[in-house]
């Protein structure tokens, strides 16, 4: 699917009510989503560049979702300026601030947050609108050891959760590919194939 500029901010636009400001680096930043939809408008993400701030706060009464707690996911948090936020616990206990969400839910009749499994950060959160998923980077790899891994129990339990929701696109942060839902159970499904018995994490160094 085709990313179309949009010369406001920087932006790029997905569709009709779909843009995002994209990731970037010194400091690291992860994309800012901006959805325009049942006359409200929701932020997955807010980066932690003066660029995302700016963009954040040039909104009228935002609704926020936080994916997780890494720094070029929430780093804005504190300059925030109005708007509610909604995000995990693990997510709420790095920044003592917002909504904790415990369980799927939904904001409007379009749009939901949903719980997902991750290997990468605990207390990863997702965002379905219509027929996209938003997942941070609740689908990237870990660490342990020093080394690039997924916990074997946690990816299969991603995989089951991606498979089994009725979006058709997957939009994954620090990617800019938009993929369909089929594309990510495939790619999470081989190196799910690779685990070894007895060993919980599977490798990917």
């Amino acid at each position: 699917m085709r990313v179309y500029y949009c010369y406001n901010l920087g932006m790029k636009k997905i569709n009709e009510y779909i843009q995002f400001l994209p990731m970037s680096e010194g400091p690291l930043s992860a994309d800012v989503y901006v959805i325009s939809v049942d006359n409200k408008t929701f932020v997955f993400d807010i980066g932690s560049s003066d660029e995302s701030y700016a963009l954040v706060n040039s909104l009228d009464n935002p609704i926020y979702i936080i994916s997780h707690f890494h720094e070029d996911h929430m780093g804005n948090i504190n300059r925030l300026e109005n708007g509610l936020i909604y995000l995990s616990k693990y997510s709420y206990d790095k920044s003592k601030k917002g909504i904790v969400i415990d369980k799927d839910t939904d904001l409007s009749s379009h749009v939901k947050i949903v719980l997902i499994p991750s290997s990468h950060s605990k207390g990863s959160l997702g965002l379905k609108v219509n027929e996209y998923l938003f997942v941070g980077d609740a689908l990237y790899s870990g660490m342990n050891k020093g080394r690039p891994s997924y916990n074997q129990n946690t990816l299969k339990e991603t995989i089951d959760l991606i498979n089994s929701m009725d979006a058709q696109f997957v939009i994954m942060s620090h990617d800019e590919t938009i993929f369909s839902k089929d594309e990510i159970v495939v790619k999470l499904s081989k190196i799910y194939q690779k685990r070894i018995k007895n060993d919980p994490y599977i490798y990917v160094d």
